[in-house]
C-alpha cells in the first residue's frame, strides 16, 4: 500500500517528529533512553503486543536523515516493511509512505474485503501523516497564545 502527501512541514520539522515517535516506541518496549544519533541502519529492538502479548522484531533497515527511513517488523503472523521517503520542498514535505506486508497475497482473499482492507489501511496511513501537521498547528496556536499573553502581562 502507498500513500503520497505534502504536508505543510519541513523536512526537519519531519524528521524531528519521526525520530521523537521513534525514541518513545523504543524506550517504552526496551526501557532504554536513547538519542536520536542512535537511530540507524541495524539498530533491533524487541516490542510486545498489548493484546496478544506477541513478541515483534524489529529492525530499522535504512536510516538516511532527510531522505528516507525504513524498517521490518516481524511478528508471528507475517512481515511488515514501512518505509518513509521524502522530498524537501521549502516549508512544504512530500512524503511517500509504503507499507508491504509479506503475508498479504491478495489472490486469497474475496475483492470486496481486500478493497476494505486496502481502504482501513489507506485510512490509517493518511491519518498517520496528518497527525504531523495537526501537532505542529496545535504548537503553533500555543505559540501565538503565549505570546499574546506575554505581550499583554509585559505591556499591562
Amino acid at each position: 500500500m502507498k500513500i503520497i502527501r505534502t504536508l505543510a512541514v519541513t523536512n526537519t520539522e519531519f524528521y524531528d517528529w519521526l525520530e521523537k515517535q521513534l525514541l518513545i516506541e523504543i524506550q517504552a518496549a526496551t526501557g532504554e533512553i536513547l538519542t536520536a544519533t542512535s537511530i540507524k541502519k541495524g539498530l533491533t529492538y524487541t516490542k510486545t503486543t498489548a493484546k496478544t502479548a506477541a513478541q515483534i522484531k524489529i529492525t530499522i533497515d535504512d536510516y538516511q536523515r532527510g531522505i528516507k527511513y525504513q524498517m521490518t517488523a516481524i511478528s508471528p503472523l507475517d512481515t511488515v516493511t514501512v518505509t518513509y521517503s521524502t522530498i524537501a520542498e521549502g516549508t512544504k514535505t512530500t512524503v511517500t509512505f509504503l507499507e508491504d506486508v509479506d503475508s498479504y497475497r491478495p489472490q486469497q482473499h474475496h475483492w470486496l474485503l481486500r478493497n476494505f482492507s486496502q481502504a482501513l489501511l489507506l485510512g490509517r496511513m493518511s491519518d498517520k501523516l496528518l497527525q504531523l501537521e495537526q501537532h505542529k498547528s496545535l504548537l503553533t496556536e500555543q505559540q501565538l497564545a503565549n505570546r499574546a499573553n506575554h505581550r499583554y502581562f509585559v505591556n499591562g
